[in-house]
């Protein structure tokens, strides 16, 4: 077989296969990219210098420098951190509402 028919084979079969598993798994694909473009954007040194800063291990303090960092950073940012909070809650209430339906689990501890 000619050599650079099988690399153009070979790269279809990746293709059809990356689409697939994109298809199947979107969550991973958005992770990704959320964490890709978190490191692009934001500057891990000036995250890590005020995150020493907080001394204090206190709720408020946390919380305050968490709604700070997000309020003080780009839009593209805020706007990534919304999708990837409104992604992670749809998933959680959809596998909880499976979970709700699903009552044979409940059955199974009582059959023997």
């Amino acid at each position: 077989m000619n050599n650079s028919l099988k690399k153009r084979i070979m790269l279809r079969v990746y293709l059809e296969y990356s689409k697939n598993v994109l298809k199947e798994h979107p969550d991973y694909f958005m992770l990704a990219v959320f964490i890709i473009f978190s490191f692009i954007s934001v500057s891990l040194y000036d995250v890590f210098v005020n995150t020493t800063s907080i001394i204090k291990n206190d709720t408020f303090s946390v919380f305050s420098f968490l709604t700070s960092a997000i309020l003080n950073t780009s839009w593209i940012i805020q706007a990534f951190i919304l999708g990837f909070l409104v992604r992670t809650a749809y998933a959680g209430i959809k596998s909880i509402s499976k979970n709700i339906r699903n009552t044979n689990w409940i059955m199974a501890r009582f059959r023997y």
